[in-house]
């Protein structure tokens, strides 16, 4: 393998950095997967809304059958809003390690993959509820 002059500890510090970018970089990609997944989301309730106002005459059955779409709209807005956070705690946690990287001092922090967990826990207590609600 070729070096190109640099030193073990240098080639080791240019790894770790790289390593730095593709962790940040898969937030990135884990923040747009979940914007894109609550826009998905939140347009599928616009569209189930739409087409129960043309399925139905009665106005009973349009409120009863549009109570599906306001929830996922609101679902959706949800995901969307945790995709952001993800992606701003991404970049967080990114400056933070790039401070302990350059000061050669690292702490573990576990602090962002709880608060994931957790968003992920209450979106899906979310979908539970609104799907409790149309059972």
């Amino acid at each position: 393998m070729f070096t190109f002059g640099l030193s073990k500890e240098r080639l080791h510090s240019k790894r770790e950095y790289a390593a730095l970018d593709r962790n940040f970089l898969a937030w990135l990609r884990t923040s747009v997967s979940l914007l894109g997944f609550g826009l998905g989301v939140e347009k599928f309730g616009v569209f189930i809304e739409s087409l129960s106002r043309f399925s139905y005459d009665s106005f009973a059955d349009l409120g009863v059958k549009c109570s599906y779409g306001s929830g996922s709209q609101s679902e959706g807005i949800v995901i969307m809003i945790i995709g952001a956070l993800v992606g701003l705690l991404g970049f967080v946690q990114y400056l933070i390690r790039l401070k302990h990287m350059d000061s050669k001092t690292y702490a573990t922090t576990y602090i962002s993959g709880i608060m994931i967990m957790l968003s992920v826990v209450l979106t899906g207590l979310l979908f539970l509820m609104n799907l409790g609600r149309l059972l």
